[in-house]
């Protein structure tokens, strides 16, 4: 079974209200919704299940492009919203722009895909993923080279 007919126009819907109720709250700068994931994803998952969806917070680390200006990490711990239509899951994330700082592609104020973005990582980063994109020697000499696909798709 494929995805249901007007599904995505529900969830884009949803996601939409959500991001405008946060920016309205907290406002629509890049740093405005910093911390704000936990809080986006738990009025999502609420909403898309009363809409009749089944939906769950997916806890990802979001792997930095960008880390000259981290200081102890090159990831972040985030949460977002696994939703399902069908035998097909969606992700969606309100508050990705929250990390624009830290990546040379400009982020849409909503995410919505079947699939994450491979700087989406399904557990913390270790020493393989952390050498591949250079932080360790980053962290340790000044200078680094990134190897790691963040554009790509899982």
């Amino acid at each position: 079974m494929g995805l249901k007919a007007g599904d995505i126009s529900k969830i884009n819907h949803i996601a939409r209200c959500v991001r405008q109720e946060l920016e309205s709250k907290y406002g629509s700068g890049t740093y405005d919704l910093m911390g704000k994931c936990i809080e986006a994803t738990d009025k999502l998952v609420d909403l898309y299940r009363k809409a009749g969806f089944k939906a769950e917070a997916k806890q990802v680390w979001v792997l930095y492009e960008n880390f000259e200006s981290c200081s102890d990490y090159c990831y972040e711990e985030h949460w977002l919203t696994k939703v399902y239509s069908g035998n097909n899951k969606i992700y969606v994330d309100v508050t990705m722009t929250q990390f624009q700082w830290a990546f040379t592609v400009n982020f849409n104020k909503i995410f919505i895909s079947d699939k994450l973005p491979n700087f989406y990582l399904s557990r913390k980063p270790g020493k393989t993923i952390l050498d591949r994109c250079g932080w360790n020697d980053w962290y340790n000499t000044g200078n680094y080279v990134n190897n790691f696909n963040y554009y790509g798709r899982k």
